[in-house]
């Protein structure tokens, strides 16, 4: 996991390593209370160590989803209808995650 945390630190930035690292620790401790539940219902080992491979694979495929949400945004319009007479637009933005994402640059 640390291994990873630092392939990541050294390719983007310390503050993205944190965010691999956590998410890593938090399905790595999730699996192993599932690896537990299995192992009392089941009675036996297996082979194969699932817990460090599914937290690796989880973490990967999760980041993976974020990382294109991220970068693909959408836009959605509504429209409001009231009996007032009121001529008013509102616009909002949300989530931008400047500075840990997107530097001045990137963000236009």
């Amino acid at each position: 996991m640390c291994g990873v945390a630092l392939i990541v630190s050294l390719a983007m930035s310390p503050v993205n390593a944190a965010v691999v690292f956590l998410h890593e620790v938090l399905f790595f401790l999730a699996f192993g209370g599932i690896m537990r539940i299995v192992r009392h219902f089941t009675g036996r080992e297996t082979a194969v160590y699932w817990q460090g491979w599914l937290a690796i694979g989880t973490s990967v495929i999760y980041l993976a989803v974020g990382y294109y949400l991220l970068h693909h945004v959408w836009q959605t319009d509504y429209s409001l209808e009231t009996e007032k007479p009121v001529s008013l637009k509102i616009a909002m933005f949300a989530d931008s995650h400047m500075s840990t994402t997107f530097d001045g640059e990137g963000f236009a």
